[in-house]
């Protein structure tokens, strides 16, 4: 049995009684992941609900919770599945959060980092981080402390050199914030507590509410039955204001609607791999297949497998620019044996299929996690 706080534990009650607020609490890094969005023409009201879009169709997750900051034409954002945060409590063992808890992100609640790579350790496992221009360019989490060799594969994927960044030698430990950055904003359909504002709001809505019966029952039995006339006009009335509320709505919609049709890629990645397909570059023919594909800010990350004998790089580059929706296509360096990586940008005009049948973008989104 814990010994009682008597008065001793007081104020403590007196702070929860007055900081209505939901408590923050870190989401473990385990459970997020790291992503940036193209959020050019897309109204600040609508970004909230187009991240989300975009994160539904790229994860698949029904019940998503992100952090974001937007910041010219692009959004860096965090984001985890609320369904694993319902089966685990947020709240700290043996604390209470009578007011609920806010999640957040655990890399946004830790002091900032400096511009290079680091190594840093979490709650659970370690983070490699590579910070740029004092913002998260690249992150991967590791269960155990990463090795030499996968060191080298996040290096890499960071655009540095692995011969410039050795695996450090010690962990960074950052000292926990209890608030997020500024600039950063949460989206979560975590259910919060009825506060205790709310609660007062709700009676005085009650009490409110059963002043306004008393009177309208008074009033009934005093007028009595209301003329046809009366009955009429009220009804047109009445249809009058619902035929101009539904109108206002089918505005809104409308202009929603808008706003998430031009949110919506210009260029959808099954229909590049559909084009790709269909060339015959790849196939059972050439004996050349895809091993990997990246898109990202326009621009492709493609790594091939091809044949021992018979193949010819020139050719095969050839082949490539002969294609109409690659431009700017680059060999990439240090691929392994028996295959061949290019880096190429996309043509500016490529047809869009029809809204009826667009499906959801595949593959990985720039710097996925």
């Amino acid at each position: 049995m814990q010994p009682s706080r008597g008065f001793s534990g007081l104020p403590g009650l007196l702070r929860d009684f007055a900081d209505w607020r939901p408590r923050i609490v870190p989401v473990p890094r385990a459970l997020c992941h790291f992503l940036a969005l193209d959020i050019r023409n897309l109204p600040q009201r609508y970004l909230a609900s187009s991240i989300r879009l975009q994160l539904a169709q790229l994860t698949g997750m029904a019940r998503l919770g992100f952090a974001y900051h937007a910041q010219g034409n692009a959004a860096r954002l965090w984001y985890w599945d609320e369904a694993e945060l319902q089966e685990n409590s947020l709240c700290p063992a043996g604390e209470a959060c009578p007011n609920g808890v806010k999640p957040w992100p655990e890399p946004l609640l830790r002091g900032p980092l400096e511009d290079g790579l680091h190594l840093v350790a979490c709650g659970q496992g370690y983070e490699a981080v590579a910070i740029e221009k004092g913002g998260v360019w690249r992150t991967r989490w590791f269960r155990e402390r990463p090795e030499a060799q996968a060191w080298v594969a996040f290096v890499r994927d960071a655009g540095r050199d692995p011969a410039s960044h050795p695996l450090p030698a010690s962990v960074v430990r950052v000292p926990a914030s209890s608030h997020p950055p500024k600039g950063w904003r949460l989206s979560t359909h975590l259910l919060q507590p009825i506060t205790a504002a709310a609660w007062a709001a709700a009676g005085v809505a009650a009490l409110v509410g059963a002043v306004l019966i008393v009177g309208l029952l008074y009033e009934f039995k005093l007028n009595g039955i209301i003329s046809a006339e009366q009955a009429e006009l009220k009804r047109l009335l009445h249809d009058n204001a619902t035929t101009i509320a539904l109108q206002r709505k089918i505005g809104e919609q409308t202009s929603y609607l808008g706003a998430m049709n031009k949110a919506r890629p210009l260029v959808l990645q099954l229909e590049l791999m559909k084009r790709l397909a269909e060339s015959g570059l790849v196939g059972e023919a050439s004996k050349i297949s895809l091993a990997e594909w990246e898109y990202r800010n326009d621009r492709l990350r493609l790594l091939f497998s091809v044949p021992d004998d018979g193949f010819s790089v020139g050719e095969f580059l050839a082949s490539l620019e002969s294609l109409d929706m690659f431009t700017d296509i680059r060999l990439m360096p240090d691929t392994p044996p028996r295959s061949v990586g290019i880096q190429a940008s996309l043509a500016p005009v490529i047809a869009r299929p029809a809204a009826a049948n667009a499906v959801p973008r595949a593959g990985r989104s720039l710097n996925a996690n």
